[in-house]
């Protein structure tokens, strides 16, 4: 699998090639290191098994404007600096993807954690094989605030909807631990997508 780094925020370093200017006040960086000296790059929590795997469709309608993985933090008390997610697309999508941690209230999300959305990454930058896909925030979309064995969610949203024809893909698989995808039109009302499959991903310090 590849990997991608990508990065949007006002004070991030370690840039090495600045790509195009998105929304005012907003700036897209490509980096192969860490973009922040409290960040180690080094996994805690993941799922990266590819036993059953099979990708949920997302931004594909309006009832799926957000879709969401259940995970469980281990015993490391580190703030997670970022987070790798596998992710790819049908067809040629142009949608603005971020993503939150979100308590857990008995099995569905709960509350939006930290201040703000994570950084930015685009869909035509996503592969149309599974790659994991780096988002990370100076916010750390709440990582501070996450505690060892806790399950909690990571919640991505889309800025806009696809079509039938164009549209992104989580990855999952049979092995991750927390068997459990949501989707939600409004980011408020959660239904379950399944229950078989856990999303591929990774979590770092």
């Amino acid at each position: 699998m590849k990997k991608v780094t990508l990065v949007f925020g006002f004070a991030l370093c370690l840039v090495l090639s600045v790509s195009a200017g998105l929304d005012a006040g907003w700036w897209f960086y490509t980096v192969t290191e860490p973009a922040s000296s409290s960040c180690s790059g080094t996994p805690l929590e993941s799922c990266t098994s590819t036993n059953g795997a099979y990708g949920y469709q997302w931004a594909h309608s309006s009832s799926y404007k957000y879709i969401g993985f259940l995970f469980t933090t281990n015993n490391d008390s580190s703030v997670r600096c970022q987070s790798g997610i596998f992710l790819y697309k049908v067809g040629n999508p142009n949608i603005d993807i971020d993503i939150r941690y979100y308590t857990d209230n008995a099995g569905m999300p709960g509350t939006a954690l930290g201040t703000s959305w994570s950084s930015v990454v685009n869909t035509t930058s996503i592969s149309t094989s599974s790659t994991e896909i780096i988002f990370l925030s100076t916010d750390v979309a709440g990582g501070s605030t996450l505690s060892p064995n806790t399950s909690y969610w990571t919640i991505l949203r889309a800025s806009t909807i696809g079509d039938s024809s164009n549209y992104i893909l989580l990855d999952a698989s049979l092995d991750c631990t927390d068997t459990k995808i949501v989707y939600s039109a409004n980011g408020i009302d959660w239904a379950l997508y399944t229950t078989t499959r856990g999303g591929r991903f990774v979590n770092y310090k």
